[in-house]
């Protein structure tokens, strides 16, 4: 998004539980292993902020969450 400094990737598990990313760029590679271990269809969103200085706390976000899409992941609690 033009303008845009940083992103925040929010991924929402099936469970409601939930768990952000944060990346200075257009582009985030998930690892399962950080996300919730339950299986389903997770919903990721991306809210895109500006910062005018190099403080993060100073950021706006620029819009509402957009969501991105839907992926499956599979159980992925420890054996």
């Amino acid at each position: 998004m033009p303008g845009a400094v940083n992103y925040s990737v929010v991924v929402n598990a099936p469970s409601g539980l939930r768990r952000t990313f944060d990346s200075a760029d257009t582009t985030q590679v998930l690892q399962l292993g950080a996300l919730n271990v339950e299986p389903g269809t997770f919903t990721w969103s991306v809210i895109p902020y500006w910062n005018d200085t190099t403080d993060p706390y100073r950021a706006q976000q620029l819009c509402i969450a957009r969501v991105g899409g839907t992926f499956d992941k599979p159980d992925t609690t420890p054996k």
